[in-house]
């Protein structure tokens, strides 16, 4: 039976719900939201295969931060706080990082080209550039890759991530001077 007229009900314009399963998602929890659960050492991943995620992403900020795996969580979360380390240590352990089409240096090389179309420079950028030597990426194809970016994506941000590896690289070998000497 129809609710009375001016009653209110559940469904539009206050009439009655239509019948049948309700097709309205349950409202969204932090668990739905992150994928996360709380234990005794802060958020943690929900799965076993969020786990291993997890754990392939910290071993990837490890390398990126150059810190031992146990302290990546700390030194992360010190600089973006811990629901944002927690999302990126997950991505950081997803395929992108692991795919075995791409080595570290092309990693490297698709990630300095990223910071410098968007104009990042600093201590991201000398992060990056580290890994890249460590990754065998010398002096003088950084500076190919910056004066190819040049023409792509302007002087200007180039030649900012130009002078990050300039300072990569300082003290590596004698830089002539204007002095003439």
């Amino acid at each position: 039976m129809p609710a009375p007229a001016g009653a209110p009900g559940n469904g539009p314009n206050g009439s009655a719900p239509p019948p049948g399963p309700s097709t309205t998602p349950p409202p969204p929890t932090e668990r739905h939201i992150m994928n996360t659960q709380t234990g005794p050492h802060g958020t943690l991943p929900a799965t076993r295969a969020s786990d291993d995620r997890r754990e392939r992403g910290i071993a990837v900020y490890a390398e990126i931060f150059d810190v031992p795996e146990r302290d990546v969580l700390a030194v992360f979360s010190a600089r973006v706080g811990l629901p944002f380390a927690e999302e990126q240590l997950q991505a950081a352990g997803g395929a992108a990082w692991a795919h075995p089409a791409l080595t570290g240096r092309d990693r490297d090389i698709a990630v300095i080209t990223a910071l410098t179309a968007q104009g990042i420079s600093g201590d991201r950028l000398a992060t990056h550039l580290r890994q890249a030597r460590q990754h065998g990426l010398g002096e003088d194809a950084l500076t190919a890759l910056m004066t190819l970016l040049a023409g792509y994506l302007g002087y200007p941000r180039a030649s900012l991530a130009m002078e990050a590896v300039h300072d990569a690289f300082d003290g590596d070998s004698p830089r002539a001077t204007s002095s003439g000497a």
